[in-house]
């Protein structure tokens, strides 16, 4: 029995042991070159999640956000992510959520939300985005700014939903997936969108991967850094692998924030 109870007593001990050690880390700090999101190769970058504590007042809805940036005596559908839209010429449309994601910035409680309206299901059918941003102000949700011709993008009516990046410590842009494929040519397309000083639109848009059949294709992977000359946003580097239609493997490039978009840091001079 004593016997028994000792061995118990052993594999405890151990076992203890064991998981003190792996409960305790040391926080080493990364050096200036380490990215801060890394993108893996044919995706964007890391995604985050960033959402405000929830108050009393809770996130806006995608009802009153809508209301708020197309009229709240539209009709809406049931869940409230979409709404009806008449043109001037009569026809009507359909707006609906394509992301609202919310996050803290500079101590303020903002919300990005992405909006998206098809042409339809046909080949060269893109869809119109229309952005806005919503600030909570004495516990109500305000609209900030709004950008109803963000950007035109995508094929077959479809872009992916929208998904929560860091471009800099404290902020944040909301990034788009879409894609183009005809006789063995297909791309994919990358679209940054965020707020500025001035508005709310398009920071970012480059093409991740293309290829034309078994002839050449190149992948690429985009990484955040910090930027020694902008304390409020992180340069991007682009690096390439394969290669394109000259054959050759595109140079790495660097992307710097100029106050309204990334620009190529040669293009800058």
């Amino acid at each position: 029995m004593w016997k028994n109870i000792s061995k118990a007593f052993l594999t405890f001990f151990i076992l203890s042991i064991l998981m003190m050690s792996c409960s305790t880390s040391n926080n080493i700090p990364l050096p200036a070159d380490t990215p801060i999101s890394v993108a893996a190769t044919e995706t964007a970058v890391t995604i985050f999640t960033a959402t405000p504590e929830i108050t009393t007042t809770g996130i806006i809805s995608p009802k009153e956000a809508l209301g708020q940036m197309f009229g709240k005596d539209n009709t809406f559908s049931v869940d409230g992510t979409k709404v009806e839209i008449t043109e001037k010429n009569g026809i009507d449309y359909w707006v609906e959520i394509n992301s609202l994601v919310c996050f803290w910035e500079l101590k303020s409680e903002k919300c990005i939300v992405i909006t998206s309206r098809s042409e339809g299901k046909c080949h060269i059918c893109g869809v119109h985005i229309q952005g806005a941003i919503f600030e909570r102000i004495n516990k109500e949700w305000v609209l900030s700014k709004i950008n109803l011709q963000t950007a035109f993008i995508g094929s077959f009516g479809y872009v992916s939903k929208g998904e929560l990046i860091k471009i800099g410590d404290e902020k944040y842009a909301v990034l788009l997936r879409s894609g183009y494929g005809n006789l063995g040519y297909s791309n994919t397309h990358t679209t940054i969108i965020a707020e500025t000083k001035e508005s709310l639109g398009v920071v970012f848009d480059y093409f991740p991967n293309e290829s034309q059949d078994t002839e050449w294709k190149f992948v690429s992977e985009l990484n955040f850094y910090p930027d020694e000359n902008n304390n409020d946003y992180y340069k991007i580097v682009i690096t390439y692998f394969g290669t394109d239609k000259t054959g050759n493997t595109p140079p790495t490039q660097i992307y710097t924030f100029s106050g309204t978009e990334y620009v190529l840091l040669d293009e800058q001079k």
